[in-house]
């Protein structure tokens, strides 16, 4: 098996508020050392935007395992789904939110990085 080459950017290339589409799955990276070296990977499905009066409005993300049988149909279903975001963030804190592709390229620079290692 031999998985295609590509071109990978110097940068990241978070998701940008604009292209998120609620019910999809997307990937939080971040990592735990500041070399990149250790990732780690969440994921999430988009489930809106809560919008507020006062404060910027916020992106709500669930994990994907609260979210396998799709959006509730019932209130109090979808009170407590609504209750169960694992992250609420301002657009400007999107930077680590990937869609696949570009979630994967960050694994692929991480891989370079830890090849450079030996």
């Amino acid at each position: 098996m031999r998985f295609e080459s590509r071109e990978l950017n110097l940068y990241a290339e978070p998701i940008k508020a604009s292209q998120l589409e609620r019910g999809a799955v997307y990937f939080l990276v971040s990592f735990v050392d500041e070399k990149l070296h250790i990732p780690v990977v969440e994921t999430l499905v988009f489930g809106g935007i809560e919008e507020h009066a006062v404060q910027a409005p916020k992106f709500v993300f669930h994990s994907v395992s609260s979210n396998l049988g799709g959006e509730p149909t019932s209130s109090d279903a979808r009170k407590k789904f609504a209750e169960s975001a694992i992250l609420k963030c301002e657009e400007r804190e999107l930077a680590g939110i990937y869609d696949f592709e570009h979630a994967l390229d960050v694994l692929l620079r991480c891989s370079l990085r830890r090849r450079n290692l030996a």
